[in-house]
């Protein structure tokens, strides 16, 4: 697997060109949640506050108990409406953005709208929306002994503070195995909700310390965030969130197709994604790269991916543009030459919204498991 500054080194690399498209994800997304809030502010004002209170009134409510009670119901319905519009916009602007720096990540051509992706296929938010039902059920869960604590010693009391510091800790230690769950989703439109969440499991078994060291490389940057007051925000986050994407590209990639010992199904695909394929990998986990020769010269930008391209993958096309593991060759390439020879690779070859990129295979468990 990639390792932190080749993680982080990755995700400049491919951020170089989408700043501005990523800066307008993030955009958009405040647009429109700044615009539900400002709504949903108002309502309850004008609706609830403003009648108790009696200082916010439109109209007059008058005296009959009836009419206030469905004035109140109708200022109720309309409150949880737009709590449940509220939620479907998170969810959909999480799924859109996850997906948008996946497919950045993967070299594909993005742009600020493909934010709303999420909001394009009802099955697919379906299965993201239950992973973060599952996650948010665990941590109100795991928070249960917290509020009895709270409500019976009270929130200043010791027993309180230690109790908050063990929760605080038992929760971070367990979203540690599940926070690939959604881009596990994000990535895999027919990946349910459990698979998403086993995905995760298996993905954070031995790479849980090198993820929170990923997140703590990070400390100086959301410093610099605070210091210009959010300014930087807007350099920072894209910058984060395509780490972590690469992350779990790297990750997914190395669990799932060069598994030590192990042999992995690719579904069998046509046209422009590629031919079925089994990887393995031997014990010193080396990519097998035997069937792999160099594009022919007569290749035509356009032209289906040939097949001995499209089983390649993520990792392997990575390790070649990045020189890892070859001395000789990293001291004749320097970094920039490494990437821009992978750039020309993936112009060469199409790779953009409309052709599926061949670096990574579609999740599908163990056979016979």
């Amino acid at each position: 697997m990639m390792t932190i500054s080749q993680i982080k080194s990755f995700a400049r690399r491919q951020l170089k060109g989408n700043w501005l498209s990523a800066v307008g994800v993030l955009l958009l997304t405040l647009i429109c949640f700044t615009l539900w809030t400002t709504v949903i502010s108002l309502v309850m004002v004008i609706g609830i506050f403003g009648p108790l209170t009696g200082r916010i009134q439109l109209f007059d409510l008058g005296q009959d108990q009836t009419v206030r009670m469905f004035f109140f119901a109708v200022v109720g319905i309309m409150i949880a409406a737009l709590i449940f519009i509220g939620l479907y916009l998170g969810a959909g602007f999480m799924l859109g953005t996850q997906m948008f720096y996946l497919d950045m990540a993967k070299g594909k051509q993005v742009d600020a709208f493909c934010v709303f992706k999420g909001f394009s296929d009802m099955s697919h938010f379906k299965h993201y929306f239950g992973v973060l039902l599952i996650l948010y059920a665990i941590e109100f869960i795991l928070m249960i002994p917290l509020g009895i604590i709270g409500v019976r010693y009270g929130v200043r009391s010791t027993d309180y503070r230690i109790t908050n510091h063990i929760t605080s800790i038992v929760i971070f230690v367990v979203m540690l195995f599940l926070n690939m769950s959604t881009f596990a989703s994000a990535d895999n439109r027919e990946l349910k909700t459990w698979d998403a969440i086993k995905v995760s499991l298996r993905l954070m078994r031995y790479r849980k310390l090198k993820f929170v060291l990923l997140e703590l490389s990070f400390i100086l940057w959301f410093m610099l965030a605070a210091i210009s007051c959010g300014l930087a925000t807007f350099i920072v986050i894209p910058y984060f969130n395509a780490s972590l994407s690469v992350f779990y590209l790297s990750a997914y990639d190395e669990e799932y197709r060069t598994g030590t010992g192990e042999t992995y199904d690719v579904p069998e695909q046509t046209g422009k994604d590629s031919d079925q394929e089994t990887c393995k990998n031997d014990g010193d986990q080396d990519i097998q790269n035997a069937e792999y020769t160099e594009p022919k010269d007569t290749y035509v930008k356009g032209d289906a991916v040939p097949e001995n391209e499209a089983k390649r993958s993520f990792e392997e096309v990575r390790r070649q543009y990045t020189c890892e593991d070859d001395d000789k060759t990293r001291d004749d390439k320097t970094e920039e030459d490494t990437f821009s020879a992978y750039e020309q690779w993936k112009k060469d070859h199409g790779i953009t919204m409309d052709n599926r990129d061949p670096f990574h295979g579609k999740y599908q468990d163990k056979k016979g498991e």
